[in-house]
């Protein structure tokens, strides 16, 4: 990771969004269709992810793996009336020169921008299902989201979905449909679905992806003036393990609409990348124009230090790859670095002008000097002819022009590379399809991966002009049993619940799966053991890899509280003795301050208990994490707030609370014992007065349960606790240390606890003013009887200084 960005995005970040509402472009997605994950943000920068980390990491398998780009971004420039416009952003966590959304008529961003602040994605999957759906009888009996909301021309589903209209005076379409009918007009309703075309022909890969930008907005970055153009990017792969080339590509077509009124003249298209190849130290780029392909290879071992990398990057040790990135629809019109020629050497500023980045686009040199095939590539460095595309040569050949033979130190090079588009006239679009490709071979070192990789784009080049033949995908799982990583409990969603079952499911194996860890349904064998409920342990494989372990947590907590199909919400109160549900009064500012979590009695067998504290979300909110404390001393994953520690006493917020034993041996949690305690319980909102509260707060424990180490639910329950308003504590006298005396639980079945500083006797008076109960000073904090009293209001009374409290004996 490179340390400064993180600091500057926090910066920038702040400015930008304070600037123009559509702006943000915060709702990124992780894609992934075969071995390539990668992240996508909706206003146009790619790979970088919303923590500044880089993301087009290969093979996928976890957060941890390494990644080949640092970040990416399309750049485009042309002459309107003689006048340059353009638009080439860097890092997104800089200023920016796209912003979210599509265009209407004259270039004028819709209103409704931040409607489009998101990307939309469809698999394989619920293709599948959709298709079979209709097959069936004609009719859509499911109804699937990703299906119905897809933003294509026509959808009169779209605002059902999406809760807005696609606008209508839009031009240039939207995403790309199976039109079976072939009247433009997207109808799932009779069968139809999203697709892609590659090359002219329609495809269905495994997953689509879909998000809209334009420049229409201050140029921050290039300080540029806008185009005028929208740009929509449709991301797509095929899973296709029989097929390496396919199963490592990942393609990426922009659609670029002119929705100006001007024509734009001598306009290039070109892609900004940050290639860091695992580490970043040890990396050379290069080119083949003839393939219209770019790439990065390094060294013989990628790290700085052995195979480690100082800067923390995950690397790909002893076995670098090859990363490329290749035009298909367009001949490649140059490559070069984003550099200035300084002497005879070229320097990399952090930023440059619009003619500087133009310069670039057209394959020269940012100062509008050619490009020379020698050296460094700047004229006098050394003899050569003239080139558009750097280091062209081929790197196991010391004779040709390439990194190596041009002594090039080692140097965290950007690069642009494009496509020349001629012009374009109002209302006119153009495709660029492109795609990116890994590529290794272990048996190779790191200079013959470079002629592995020319094999490979030439395969590549073959294979999509006929994908079916080259490639038959694994056949898609269709129905319910399908496994959603990171659903361990297989009930439609990824939430601290599935902790449990994990700890029941660790350590079991099976067969692996077909190497995709994203959210979607994937086909799985059995596995050997089964849960109560016919629960069976492949769904607590999240990762794919054939077992269950620590690691497949990651993925419960990546896709936490996303949802499937199937899901459908249940939420359980149960009551029982086994848990006691306590809190404080409420005060006078409508908070109910500190709820208490406790075992009322002996629980046996226990492996794993999870819950959540259930309350009026509307009026109150939970500003405070809260204290925890594991009912065993070891063995344990403990849950947190979508994440997963190993600590004896954690924090928990959100009100969420899961652990799990992970020797598969249980424990009683024993009576008296403090499992969790919020510490400033619930707040109002601020929106909010005490007035405005109900009469009677409810607070429950929602879902709770407790499983055995084979996974039988030990049906265990809690009380619900009821806070009146008009029982708001009281305030102490100015010279007492506590202002307030607090009585939990209030109203109150079996005992009560006294919370108070000062040092002093109480009574209990019924209403009548009898005394019914004496308490000493020595009493106070602990548990206080009473189950003899009737049901009721009492009074308690401070004996040291008469003041008198509220509370209710249920």
């Amino acid at each position: 990771m490179k340390i400064s960005l993180s600091i500057v995005f926090i910066l920038f970040a702040t400015l930008v969004n304070a600037q123009d509402p559509c702006a943000t472009g915060d709702n990124g997605f992780v894609f992934q269709a075969n071995r390539i994950g990668a992240f996508f943000n909706p206003r146009g920068q790619k790979f970088l992810d919303e923590e500044s980390d880089p993301f087009f990491k290969v093979p996928y398998s976890s957060e941890k793996s390494a990644s080949t780009i640092f970040a990416s971004a399309p750049w485009i420039g042309g002459f309107v009336n003689g006048n340059l416009k353009l638009a080439g952003p860097e890092w997104i966590i800089h200023d920016q020169d796209y912003y979210v959304g599509p265009l209407g008529p004259g270039a004028v961003p819709y209103n409704e921008c931040l409607d489009f602040d998101k990307v939309w994605s469809v698999s394989r999957w619920e293709i599948e299902q959709h298709i079979q759906d209709f097959i069936a009888d004609g009719i859509i009996q499911d109804t699937l989201p990703n299906l119905f909301g897809w933003p294509a021309q026509g959808n009169i589903f779209f605002q059902a979905f999406n809760g807005y209209d696609l606008p209508s005076d839009h031009v240039g379409g939207w995403a790309d449909f199976a039109d079976l009918n072939q009247n433009g007009i997207y109808e799932p309703q009779s069968g139809e679905y999203p697709q892609v075309t590659l090359k002219g022909s329609p495809q269905n890969p495994e997953q689509i992806a879909w998000m809209v930008f334009n420049d229409q907005g201050p140029h921050e970055v290039s300080e540029g003036e806008p185009l005028g153009v929208e740009i929509q990017l449709t991301v797509y792969g095929f899973l296709c393990t029989q097929n390496e080339v396919l199963n490592n590509t990942l393609f990426n077509t922009y659609k670029i609409i002119n929705q100006s009124q001007d024509n734009i003249d001598s306009l290039y298209f070109g892609m900004w990348s940050d290639y860091d190849l695992g580490c970043p130290a040890d990396d050379y780029l290069g080119c083949d124009s003839v393939r219209n392909t770019e790439f990065i290879y390094g060294d013989a071992v990628d790290g700085d230090v052995d195979t480690d990398c100082s800067s923390g990057a995950t690397t790909y040790g002893y076995y670098p790859p090859v990363q490329s990135y290749t035009y298909l629809s367009h001949p490649m019109h140059s490559f070069i670095i984003n550099a200035r020629p300084f002497g005879g050497a070229p320097i990399y500023p952090p930023f440059m002008n619009a003619m500087e980045q133009y310069n670039l686009l057209t394959g020269n040199w940012a100062d509008g000097t050619s490009m020379y095939a020698s050296g460094y590539g700047i004229h006098n460095s050394q003899e050569g002819p003239l080139t558009k595309f750097y280091l062209h040569g081929d790197p196991r050949d010391t004779a040709q022009w390439s990194w190596i033979p041009a002594n090039i130190p080692h140097i965290d090079a950007l690069s642009i590379s494009s496509v020349n588009l001629n012009s374009l006239q109002p209302g006119e679009q153009s495709l660029i399809e492109t795609a990116y490709s890994f590529h290794l071979d272990s048996t190779l070192n790191n200079l013959d991966q470079v002629g592995f990789m020319y094999q490979n784009v030439d395969a590549l080049l073959e294979f999509i002009q006929n994908i079916d033949s080259f490639c038959q995908p694994p056949l898609a799982c269709i129905g319910r049993d399908c496994v959603w990583p990171g659903d361990f409990n297989h009930n439609g969603i990824a939430d601290h619940f599935d902790l449990l079952y994990w700890g029941v499911m660790l350590d079991s194996i099976g067969d692996k799966r077909d190497g995709l860890i994203n959210w979607t349904g994937h086909a799985a064998d059995p596995w050997s053991l089964t849960l109560p409920d016919n629960l069976n342990s492949k769904h607590g494989d999240g990762n794919g890899d054939g077992q269950t372990s620590v690691e497949d947590l990651e993925r419960n907590e990546f896709h936490f509280l996303l949802t499937n199909p199937y899901y459908i919400k249940k939420d359980t109160f149960p009551v029982g003795p086994e848990i006691s549900l306590t809190a404080f009064p409420m005060d006078t500012n409508g908070d109910i301050r500190r709820i208490e979590v406790t075992a009322q009695m002996n629980i046996p067998n226990v492996l794993g208990m999870a819950f959540e504290l259930d309350y009026d979300t509307s009026f109150f909110t939970m500003t405070q994490p809260s204290i925890v404390v594991f009912p065993i001393d070891s063995n344990m994953i403990f849950f947190d707030s979508g994440k997963y520690t190993a600590n004896e006493i954690a924090t928990a917020s959100e009100g969420r609370y899961a652990y799990v034993k992970t020797n598969h041996l249980p424990d009683t949690i024993k009576t008296g014992f403090q499992i969790l305690r919020f510490l400033r319980g619930i707040k109002l909102k601020e929106e909010f007065t005490i007035d405005d509260l109900p009469d009677t707060i409810v607070i429950r424990l929602k879902n709770l349960i407790a499983l055995d180490p084979n996974g039988n639910d030990l049906h265990i329950g809690a009380n619900t606790v009821k806070v009146p308003k008009y029982l708001i504590t009281g305030t102490a006298d100015p010279g007492l240390n506590e202002s307030s005396v607090i009585i939990y639980p209030n109203p109150a079945n079996q005992s009560i606890f006294i919370e108070t500083e000062a040092e002093s006797d109480f009574n209990i008076l019924n209403l009548q003013g009898q005394v019914v109960k004496k308490i000493p000073a020595s009493d106070i904090h602990k548990s206080i009887d009473i189950s003899n009293l009737g049901s009721g209001f009492y009074i308690l009374e401070m004996l040291e200084t008469g003041r008198t409290f509220k509370f209710i004996k249920q």
